[in-house]
């Protein structure tokens, strides 16, 4: 049996036709495509269209959701082509949504690095290390993470192991070797270097013994 199309309507929140056809399938194409195919009610269609349809409508709906997704709060490419894989896209339809963000300035994932390094070095006290490892799990290439780290001030790891310090360990004891040892553990397995780790331990046990002004 032919199918035919009983409905077009026209979304002018989401700038799209919506087609109904005699199937009981449900297809969003763009002006363009509308334009294309010259559809009208009771119109047949053919399988060829029918395909060209059903991709055209995944590819949009594929892209509201890329776009919604990436609006919502700064996200990387891997994170909305993992969104995409849940909502059952397919491979050559992600590729497609990723390169129409890119081109719209929604994904960008040098800049996302260059903002996430200096939010969470400046906001959550983070190691450059700890840093570099959320964003390799983002998906985050390290040819993108290293310049986003090497545009962190020099002096700012020093500053918060400081803080640090000063927040979460100022009850703790540094002239005790036992305190100086956990203190010493908890703050390089938070991905500071070892080696200002313990500069910054031994700075801050003199202030407390009161030979450092």
């Amino acid at each position: 049996m032919t199918m035919k199309i009983e409905k077009i309507e026209y979304d002018e929140k989401k700038n799209w036709f919506v087609y109904q056809v005699s199937s009981g399938e449900i297809f969003h194409l763009t002006y363009e495509s509308y334009i294309k195919l010259a559809l009208h009610k009771g119109h047949p269609i053919s399988p060829e269209t029918h395909d060209f349809m059903e991709a055209e409508d995944q590819r949009n709906l594929a892209r509201f959701r890329g776009e919604a997704y990436a609006l919502y709060q700064p996200r990387t490419a891997f994170e909305i082509n993992q969104k995409l894989i849940r909502e059952g896209i397919r491979e050559d339809v992600r590729r497609d949504v990723l390169v129409w963000l890119e081109k719209r300035g929604l994904v960008d994932d040098a800049r996302y690095a260059a903002r996430y390094a200096q939010e969470k070095a400046r906001t959550k006290s983070w190691s450059k290390r700890k840093i570099f490892a959320m964003l390799r799990q983002k998906g985050v290439s390290p040819d993108f993470i290293k310049p986003a780290l090497d545009g962190l001030d020099n002096d700012l790891e020093r500053e918060n192991i400081e803080r640090i310090l000063d927040r979460k360990y100022r009850r703790r004891d540094l002239s005790d070797q036992k305190d100086f040892n956990r203190t010493y553990q908890a703050l390089v397995r938070r991905g500071f270097p070892s080696g200002l780790v313990l500069e910054a331990m031994k700075v801050k046990a003199k202030k407390e013994d009161g030979d450092v002004e």
